[in-house]
Parts: structure tokens; C-alpha cells; sequence
């Protein structure tokens, strides 16, 4: 048996699924959750992994074209 820990907002979150879903519990919900087949492609599409990547990047300035391990270390030997 394998026993979870969470914080008072995930459980109530997770109480508010298991009875949503008809499950008597928590531990029925899961349960079910983890039995219910979920679809799965092979196929990957480019431009809908730059969707996704997308938010997740980083807004800032660039490094100059000419950044060279010098430049990090330009203080050691």
C-alpha cells in the first residue's frame, strides 16, 4: 500500500473530482483514473510543440554573437 500526502487545497480539489466522477472516494477516483485508457498519437507535430514551448521561453536580450568561453572566464587562468 502506498500512501500520499497532500496539501488541504489538493485534497479538497481531489475530493470535488471523486465525486464529480461517481467515486465513492478519493482512493476509488484514482483508482479509476489510473484504469481509464487514455488516447495516444505517435505522431508529433513540429508546430504544436512550438505552441506549447512557446510560454516557456525566454523573453530577454540575446548573447552577442561573438560570446566565447572568454567571456565567461575572463577572471581565471
Amino acid at each position: 500500500m502506498v500512501t500520499f500526502q497532500f496539501d488541504d487545497e489538493t485534497a479538497a480539489r481531489l475530493q470535488e473530482l471523486a465525486k464529480a466522477a461517481g467515486a465513492a472516494n478519493v482512493e476509488d477516483y484514482i483508482k479509476l483514473v489510473i484504469a481509464t485508457p487514455r488516447p495516444t498519437t505517435d505522431k508529433f507535430d513540429p508546430k504544436e510543440f512550438d505552441r506549447e514551448l512557446e510560454p516557456l521561453l525566454f523573453d530577454g536580450p540575446s548573447l552577442p554573437a561573438d560570446f566565447s568561453r572568454e567571456d565567461i572566464y575572463f577572471d581565471h587562468d
